[in-house]
């Protein structure tokens, strides 16, 4: 629409803005005919130009409010911005409607190029590089070709990518054209009826605009998701063409690139050698020659020597590089050949199938090593080079200084001539050789850090293949069900399996890998034989050892330590067999696809065999478990006999499990392999049962020990976690997700073995912590022993008291270890087993990134200073509740730690380290908090007004918990209370047990626990009788009788004081007269006790002692008197 108006500087009112708005908005649905108002013309031509002018005037007039004006404003902008969707929308359906007729013609043209034999491979001679051709026109027709591969290698990367986005478009087009039309039936419904009650027309109409104009850009975007869903194949099967096509320049371009390089190369070869060799004969025959030339021609003959790079090293190094981009290449395409395959056949069992054969595919990128050393050594001959080339330049200079320094001596002036045309020839040699180092040092520095930089992008997406598989295989079922399955193929697979022709093959495969390796051959041997032979020995140290446990005298960690490493050699001969032949089986250099399979299982079940062996012998009779651990023999005995059957089943069912799996044609073969794999898992599933079960397993006397622990709270959960994984790793693997079960059953085994491990090597440190603990005690007894002989008279203690005490064959009590030291233990391992757990478990955490597709509800984010939303998944729901997990393990261990670690180091006092872990704990629970409430979607400026609102709250009507958590928080700083105080608040009297947050736990002398808001300690007058003195003083009356002598009743009581055990001497004791009572003269005792635990003891000893003192002295204590005094009365008689 085209609009011209004459407003200029006129203000626009707020009655012209609206009728403006109304006219624009009658003129929305296509107006007949023009419409002018107030000089402004307006026809259906010029809707964006209308909004515009519309925005101008409403912006300059000053007829309406600033809310009203704001708002206006905004339902202009969108609607300005839809009508440009709309454009935007249309010009794009125009181009995907125009594509569904031209993307086939150009689909046949460059299929039909393609058809075309390719044409013959480019040689020296079609490329016209002959001997006539110039090095520096080599040099400039490589580097054309190099940079016509780059950029074809670009645009073949773009086709790629943009193939791979093609492939899965359809399914958001769709997704979003559902969207669309909801959004659509929205925005008419609400165009319907845009009136608002009590707003200003303006106001109405401008939403009116809005309503119209985001309906039809929805109507333009439907238009041109259509047309994009139309011409989707077409555009798909064209983007196919022009990335073959590409594929087909790139490798055209790559061989000329090649050939260029490689004549390049062998020219530049040939003169380095001819300029080798030219130094060379030139330092042989200066031997004869004046010293100058000799020096020159030796110091030309040392460049040469020194600088060795040449053309040779760099052609080598571009092949390097040539193969590791088609490596990158080849990584690039299968990625994109699987991402298509995912998008296309979804979570399918087919794309499970090839998806599994890509990862047993997947290229091994492990050998490859970064360049950063060679890079910087290369940089430094560079350095050299140029520091040689500066001392030449200029030429004539250094011929000059030479020629000087010869002039000084007694030559005539003909061999002057001779030795200075000499000097200056070797001069340019030098020269000429150091430019030619100089360019080919520059040349194999640049192709270094092309290999290097391709060699990281090699590894880039190697590992985002590896990631991509990851990822997906997990969730995807990779064979069939299994009563589903084909016997032919399992008839097959046996037949594969019990080959006689394969396994002699696999066998003299071995024999000949044996001799070309004789040498190891020959170490295994004596390894075999040394471990066979030693097994007596072995035993003989064996049975020494545990003579030595248990006497203090000779028991330490060593003997335990020995003992495992007898047990390691005990089980070492049969795993170490096996895993000789799977060595020498995968260097064979003649190795089969049977022979490789046959190493990988042995390799496999070498380990596993190893582990079994081993806790086997750990759990024989009077070894490690019975005799240095303690434990129960019927306990014990259990274990041994579930290890022994594991060891000759188990094993078995591993390698032939391994065996089937890891063939080259395991696809083949995984229903054999499941058929394995299923009865494996049963079974570990039955050795462990009577093992973990919580009634009558292993730790069944532990749970009934500790039944609060948290262990033991969760018996049930590990006998579930042990037992039940095996089985629900079989019944999936029934089901078809081969690869998700066999994966966990090798991480899950995995993680069993270590937590074994760890377990074990808990058990030896809590042994070896009591015995440093009896030692300890043992040498305490002895000292004081030795001080009280030292006490007496020689020769009057009897011979037996002499001897120092004997260490009895007791066993050793682990509960006697103290608890900071378990803790600190408990603690290491337990960091020990996440960071393991962590190791192993990470080959399957890019699986849960899949995760990230299940959207739960949307989260607004602020990223660049624009607001976008994003969605929370199932992913960040379990991140969350691992963080809540992490967060209270930590609050209930951390500050555990710090009580350990830190506080006792800086000598802090008890109060202090309560303060410490108390604030600790609650910084850990808020910090846990705020990331969950991130996590989900609740960051801080959208929690900043509940936080708000709740602070109003709980100024008002939470004010007394507030008071409480101030008041709480000024106890933990300023300990005016601690744990373990006696304290009086009011009427109560107690100790004080546990300080919260909130309120404070005080025991009191009936052992009854009472809550005390943390207010009362500070509103309140609190008696704190230990803060800083537990010495507390008791005031005690006593009474004699009058008539008693009050000086010896005064001589008595002093006397007497001083004799009760718990009267403290220092302050000392007193005793004052303090006056006459009724029927009695009173003292009174002032005495001092240690702790107020002492109090009534101590008043019970004193009135003992006082009451027996006096009666002994024949001092009365008197009873209490009452003087009665009868009067009589006489009434006077009435008359």
């Amino acid at each position: 629409m085209k609009i011209r108006t004459f407003l200029g500087h006129h203000r626009l009112t707020k009655p012209t803005a609206a009728l403006l708005l109304s006219l624009l908005l009658s003129s929305l649905p296509a107006a007949a005919q023009d419409i002018v108002i107030s000089g402004v013309v307006i026809n259906e031509d010029d809707t964006a130009a209308q909004i515009e002018a519309a925005i101008g005037a409403v912006e300059a007039g000053q007829g309406l409010d600033e809310e009203t004006r704001t708002r206006v404003l905004e339902h202009l902008r969108v609607a300005a911005a839809s009508l440009q969707t709309k454009l935007n929308a249309d010009i794009a359906a125009e181009r995907f409607a125009a594509s569904l007729d031209t993307a086939p013609a150009q689909t046949d043209a460059l299929r039909a190029m393609l058809d075309v034999q390719a044409p013959d491979e480019e040689t020296f001679k079609s490329l016209g590089v002959d001997d006539s051709v110039s090095l520096a026109k080599l040099q400039q027709r490589l580097a054309k070709a190099t940079a016509d591969l780059t950029t074809v290698e670009s645009e073949l990367a773009e086709f790629r990518a943009q193939v791979e986005t093609q492939v899965g478009r359809p399914a958001a087009v769709r997704e979003r054209i559902a969207q669309l039309q909801n959004e659509r039936q929205e925005l008419g419904a609400a165009a319907a009826d845009p009136v608002v009650a009590g707003e200003p027309q303006i106001l109405t109409n401008a939403r009116r605009v809005s309503l119209h104009l985001r309906r039809v850009a929805r109507g333009a975007e439907l238009n041109e998701l259509e047309q994009e869903l139309l011409s989707n194949a077409a555009r798909l099967n064209l983007l196919r063409a022009q990335r073959d096509m590409a594929f087909r320049s790139q490798a055209i371009l790559q061989r000329r690139a090649d050939l260029l390089r490689a004549a390049m190369n062998a020219r530049q070869e040939t003169v380095e050698i001819e300029a080798r060799q030219a130094a060379l004969a030139a330092a042989a025959e200066a031997s004869d020659k004046h010293p100058a030339v000799r020096s020159l021609a030796k110091e030309n003959a040392f460049l040469v020597e020194t600088l060795p790079k040449g053309a040779g090293d760099v052609l080598q190094v571009n092949a390097q590089l040539a193969e590791i981009k088609n490596i990158t290449r080849r990584i690039e395409r299968r990625l994109a050949r699987s991402r298509e395959h995912v998008k296309i056949g979804g979570l399918s069992r087919t794309t499970g199938r090839l998806l599994v054969e890509e990862r047993r595919n997947l290229p091994q990128v492990s050998q490859y090593r970064p360049r950063a050393t060679e890079i910087a050594e290369v940089g430094l001959a560079l350095m050299f080079i140029e520091e040689q080339q500066r001392g030449l330049t200029p030429l004539g200079n250094s011929a000059e200084q030479i020629m000087a320094d010869v002039a000084s001596d007694d030559s005539g002036e003909q061999d002057l001539d001779s030795v200075g045309d000499e000097v200056r020839q070797l001069l340019r040699n030098q020269r000429d050789f150091l430019a030619q180092a100089e360019n080919n040092y520059r040349s194999y520095l640049q192709a270094l850090g092309d290999l290097d930089l391709e060699q990281r992008r090699m590894l880039d997406a190697a590992r985002e293949y590896k990631d991509f598989l990851d990822q997906n295989l997990l969730w995807i079922p990779s064979a069939p069900i299994a009563f589903k399955s084909s016997w032919a193929d399992l008839n097959s697979a046996l037949k594969w399996a019990a080959a006689p022709d394969a396994w002699r093959k696999s066998f003299a495969v071995l024999a000949d890998s044996l001799r070309e390796h004789i040498v190891e051959a020959v170490i295994l041997m004596l390894l075999l034989g040394l471990s066979i032979v030693a097994r007596s020995p072995l035993a003989s140290i064996h049975e020494a050892t545990n003579q030595k446990i248990g006497r203090l005298s000779t028991d330490g960690i060593g003997l335990t330590i020995t003992s495992f490493v007898i047990a390691m050699l005990r089980a070492l001969p049969v795993p170490l067999l096996l895993a000789g032949m799977s060595w020498f089986l995968y260097e064979a250099p003649d190795a089969t696809a049977f022979s490789d399979t046959f190493a990988r299982a042995l390799s496999a079940t070498a380990p596993f065999l190893f582990y079994t062996l081993v806790l086997r012998a750990l759990s024989a009779p009077d070894d490690v478990f019975t005799i240095h651990f303690g434990w129960n023999s019927e306990s014990v005995a259990l274990v041994c006999r579930q290890l022994g059957r594991l060891a000759i089943v188990g094993a078995p069912l591993v390698f032939v499990t391994v065996f089937m799996f890891v063939s080259e044609d395991a696809t083949d073969h995984t229903n054999l392999g499941r058929f394995m794999f299923v009865p494996l898992m049963v079974f570990l599933a039955l050795i462990a049962h009577p093992l973990v079960h919580p009634r009558s397993g292993l730790a069944a006397a532990y749970y009934g020990k500790q039944p609060e622990s948290w262990i033991s709270k969760f018996r049930w959960v590990w006998y579930a976690l042990v037992v039940g994984t095996p089985l629900e790793l079989a019944l999936i693997s029934i089901l078809g997700n081969v690869y998700t079960s066999t994966t966990l059953a090798g991480l899950f085994i995995e993680s069993i073995w270590f937590a074994v491990g760890l377990f074990v090597v808990y058990m030896a440190v809590l042994r070896w912590l009591a015995l440093s603990r009896r030692k300890l005690e043992l040498k305490i007894l002895l000292q004081k022993r030795e001080a009280q002989r030292a006490e007496k008279e020689a020769g009057t203690q009897d011979a037996a008291d002499s001897e120092p005490p004997v260490a009895t064959a007791e066993p050793l009590d682990f509960d006697a270890v103290d608890q900071q030291s378990r803790k600190l233990l408990r603690l290491g391992l337990v960091l020990i087993a996440a960071i393991a757990a962590w190791q192993i478990w990470s080959e399957v955490l890019p699986a849960f990134t899949l995760l990230e597709g299940f959207s739960l509800w949307s989260k607004t984010a602020l990223v660049d200073g624009v607001e976008i939303v994003q969605p929370v998944t199932l992913l960040d729901l379990l991140l969350a509740l691992l963080v809540v997990l992490v967060s209270l393990v930590a609050s209930r261990n951390l500050p555990g730690f710090v009580e350990i670690a830190i506080p006792q180091r800086l000598n802090v006092e008890p109060g202090s380290r309560y303060a410490i872990i108390t604030l600790i704990r609650y910084f850990i629970i808020m910090v846990g908090a705020i990331v969950v409430l991130n996590i989900v979607g609740w960051d801080w400026s959208q929690i900043q007004w509940l936080v708000a609102a709740l602070t109003v709250g709980l100024g008002f009507g939470l004010q007394e918990i507030v008071a409480n958590f101030v008041s709480g928080i000024v106890i933990l700083f300023e300990r005016p209370v601690r744990v373990g105080d006696t304290v009086t608040v009011g009427q109560l009297s107690g100790t004080v047990s546990r300080i919260r947050i909130r309120a404070t736990t005080i025991t009191d002398w009936d052992r009854k626990e009472i809550i005390v808001p943390n207010k009362s300690f500070i509103t309140e007058q609190v008696i704190n009788w230990t803060l800083t003195d537990p010495i507390t003083r008791i005031v005690i009356p006593v009474g004699v009788s009058y008539g008693s002598d009050v000086a010896e009743v005064h001589r008595v009581m002093e006397e007497t004081l001083p004799t009760v055990p718990l009267v403290l001497d220092e302050p000392a004791p007193k005793v004052y007269f303090s006056g006459f009572g009724d029927s009695s003269l009173d003292f009174k005792l002032h005495v001092y006790l240690r702790q107020l635990a002492d109090r009534m003891p101590m008043v019970h000893e004193v009135h003992n002692a006082i009451f027996k003192a006096l009666r002994e002295n024949g001092i009365e204590i008197p009873f209490p008197q009452r003087d009665l005094h009868i009067r009589s009365t006489v009434e006077p008689t009435k008359t």
